[in-house]
């Protein structure tokens, strides 16, 4: 039995206000087609804190999905116990590790049990998730279903520390985001197998007509690291093999270069 809300049901929608005032909707994003990053902390707690301090675990949810990400993601930091103060929250507090707030710009929430106008009771949400432990983890489709970075793990144990592409494999492998390629109509996904990849990863992506495309890897800085050249590619599956053995571990983009337009797909190199 899992504690909490069970994998692929569907997410209950949620409002809570962050900490400027700023409501944050859950299916406003979903209906958006973004998926939701969602992280259960408490300002007490010492794994969370270690989450937060030495893995920057959001911090780097945020780089790669959130704003200046690719923006295919949100990231929710949502403080799980109604007691905390804004002075735990900065740091200064009684019941506090250390400053959640400075150096993030991910949203961040801190429900009371006394919710303002408009906002969804914290018990209500507690109850609707089955919350029982902390920190806990989830990403939410666009298609409202909920999944745990326990996922990618054959015996349903949380990895530690969780990583980017845990969130990664969830929400390319059960949200499915569409990347296009081809701009004409019915746009298709592309998609990268294995990612994260090793020494070898094949590109797939589909054309509804002949088209020229140039691929390229480049670093998050945008420096290009590999360069293949443009060539006539028919209409169709496509499969392209890409060898990354001379790329250091870390994240990249796969970038597609058609018609002008240039479309990029996030790569992880272990």
């Amino acid at each position: 039995m899992q504690a909490q809300i069970s994998e692929g049901s569907i997410a209950p929608d949620f409002t809570f206000n962050d900490l400027n005032g700023n409501p944050q909707h859950l299916y406003s994003y979903l209906n958006a087609n973004k998926f939701v990053f969602i992280e259960l902390s408490a300002t007490w707690c010492s794994p969370c804190w270690y989450l937060h301090d030495s893995i920057h675990l959001l911090n780097q949810v945020y780089n790669a999905y959130d704003n200046p990400g690719d923006q295919t993601g949100k990231v929710f930091f949502i403080e799980a116990d109604v007691n905390t103060s804004l002075a735990d929250l900065q740091g200064t507090g009684t019941n506090t590790l250390g400053d959640w707030i400075s150096g993030t710009n991910y949203s961040i929430m801190s429900p009371s049990s006394n919710p303002q106008s408009g906002e969804t009771s914290f018990s209500t949400f507690q109850s609707n998730y089955l919350i029982a432990g902390l920190p806990l983890m989830m990403v939410v489709c666009p298609n409202k279903r909920v999944w745990f970075d326990t996922l990618n793990n054959p015996n349903k144990t949380t990895p530690w520390p969780p990583s980017v592409s845990t969130i990664q494999w969830i929400a390319n492998t059960k949200c499915n985001l569409p990347s296009a390629v081809d701009d004409l109509q019915h746009a298709q996904a592309i998609t990268l197998y294995p990612n994260p990849a090793m020494d070898y990863a094949t590109l797939y992506f589909q054309l509804q007509e002949t088209q020229e495309i140039a691929i390229d890897i480049i670093s998050l800085t945008g420096q290009r690291l590999k360069h293949l050249p443009s060539q006539k590619y028919q209409a169709g599956d496509q499969q392209v093999r890409l060898d990354v053995q001379a790329l250091s571990k870390g994240l990249y983009y796969v970038q597609l270069k058609v018609n002008g337009l240039t479309y990029n797909k996030r790569m992880v190199v272990m």
